[in-house]
């Protein structure tokens, strides 16, 4: 979720460069390669003027050029369920509320409580940094191939049937 306290989301170039930088295309998502918090989500400092130093997850930023200024209250889900992807159209990520991003969670069985579904077996951050050494191991194939990569190191993750 957003920790933006509803703050506007200044990007300067260089921030954008920066960000551009660090994102690998796939035939599908466009995967974050930078840090990782523990909660499995990528991180970017930007700096402005305005703000300041902030730090803020790189999906936030790809919604943010992509869609346009997120509105307060407002939190970027991801469709994709690939909490690296960065890529702001349709599938991947969009601009909800959190309490769609809660009811998406239940309907795929990602919800955290006493039961907590369907988790990747290597955790939240295992899962993302995972996916990045995977990528890297594969730098240099088509977005085709880099895709098939990233379906098959989150398959490694599901729990056993």
């Amino acid at each position: 979720m957003s920790q933006s306290r509803g703050r506007p989301l200044r990007l300067s170039h260089a921030d954008i460069v920066r960000w551009r930088a660090q994102l690998l295309v796939t035939g599908t998502c466009h995967v974050w390669m930078g840090a990782v918090g523990s909660d499995g989500y990528g991180r970017i400092a930007i700096r402005n003027p305005e703000d300041g130093a902030r730090t803020l997850t790189p999906h936030q930023v790809g919604a943010r050029l992509g869609y346009g200024p997120i509105p307060a209250g407002a939190t970027v889900l991801h469709d994709c369920e690939v909490r690296l992807c960065c890529r702001a159209e349709p599938g991947h990520l969009r601009v909800g509320t959190q309490a769609e991003n809660m009811r998406q969670a239940v309907a795929r069985g990602r919800a955290v409580g006493p039961h907590p579904g369907r988790v990747d077996v290597r955790g939240k951050a295992g899962a993302s940094r995972a996916i990045q050494a995977a990528l890297r191991d594969a730098t240099g194939r088509s977005p085709a191939a880099l895709a098939a990569v990233l379906a098959a190191v989150i398959a490694d993750g599901e729990p056993a049937a």
